[in-house]
């Protein structure tokens, strides 16, 4: 006589109390694990994201704009260019630096760019590069007036972390420039090899 396909079924889905023995019982671990006995933490939010280590908050905290809303929150907006200031003055500011262009003789900057070096030799403020400068504008296809402000905009940031303590990172670097961050990068880089950083 066939047994019926539902208490069959039944039978088979039921624990069965067998007297064969587990691994456990002998002291030995099992190393399998299945799914149902995977525990699963629940996902924390990370803490702290947006607060004084975060770059967007410290450039903006370095240029004195950390505007509030009503309940005190951070605003979201972005960091506004810096204002410009006259070439003249901008050489005169680089210049109370005292950079140290010694570096120059016992280094060469190690810069490398995707594309093919600008030819910059004909733009205005030329004159004003060292020929290694010269020679990172050009492999970072920046014009001689972009790289003079970026120096100019690092450097007195660096200092001025450097005055609260606080390190001064390449993201940073990004944040206070208006041109590709990748740039910044290399720029930050260039500065921290001959230490004006």
């Amino acid at each position: 006589m066939l047994e019926d396909p539902k208490a069959l079924f039944q039978r088979n889905e039921q624990p069965s109390n067998s007297s064969s023995m587990s691994s456990s019982s002998f002291g030995i671990e099992s190393t399998s694990t299945s799914p149902k006995n995977k525990i699963t933490k629940p996902k924390q939010k990370r803490q702290g994201r947006k607060g004084k280590g975060n770059s967007y908050t410290r450039v903006m905290a370095d240029r004195g704009l950390l505007p509030l809303t009503s309940t005190g929150e951070k605003c979201p907006i972005r960091i506004p260019p810096p204002p410009p200031i006259p070439f003249e003055e901008l050489m005169k500011n680089i210049d109370q630096m005292e950079l140290d262009l010694t570096s120059f003789n016992r280094l060469n900057p190690d810069i490398s760019w995707k594309r093919r070096s600008l030819t910059i030799s004909h733009l205005p403020h030329y004159d004003y590069l060292h020929q290694k400068e010269a020679l990172v504008a050009s492999t970072l296809r920046i014009t001689p007036d972009q790289y003079l402000k970026a120096k100019h905009t690092l450097i007195s940031a660096a200092k001025r972390y450097e005055q609260k303590s606080l390190p001064f990172r390449k993201s940073d670097a990004q944040k206070h420039l208006r041109i590709d961050v990748n740039k910044a990068s290399k720029l930050w880089e260039f500065f921290t090899q001959v230490e004006w950083i």
